[in-house]
């Protein structure tokens, strides 16, 4: 139960974020369009980019996973976590153990 209230901690965290950037990417968006020049647009999209890196990058670092074949916990490599398929709580790994590619169980870092 503790990993769950973690993860709905984490997932707040992130929908802020998200949040903030959509906000400024609109006022961004409606200023560009209000005044018909693409400064404010470009300023706003690069707010709204280091703010998708910025939460890709904390969520990567808050998850580690564990195969469901040998119960072995894992932290893969960020271009494999990325591209790989994935469902809500868990990715299609190849596990460093066993080498079974699985949907792999995604578990929240205890501190």
């Amino acid at each position: 139960m503790e990993r769950n209230d973690e993860r709905s901690d984490l997932y707040k965290k992130l929908f802020i974020i998200g949040g903030f950037a959509t906000f400024i990417q609109l006022v961004g968006f409606s200023i560009s369009f209000a005044i018909k020049s693409y400064l404010p647009f470009f300023v706003t999209l690069i707010i709204g980019v280091t703010c998708a890196m910025a939460i890709t990058n904390k969520y990567f670092k808050a998850v580690v996973y564990m195969c469901p074949n040998c119960h072995n916990t894992f932290k893969p490599k960020l271009i494999k976590w990325l591209f790989a398929a994935h469902t809500i709580k868990t990715r299609k790994l190849k596990c460093p153990n066993c080498y079974d590619k699985n949907h792999c169980l995604e578990l929240i870092k205890i501190p």
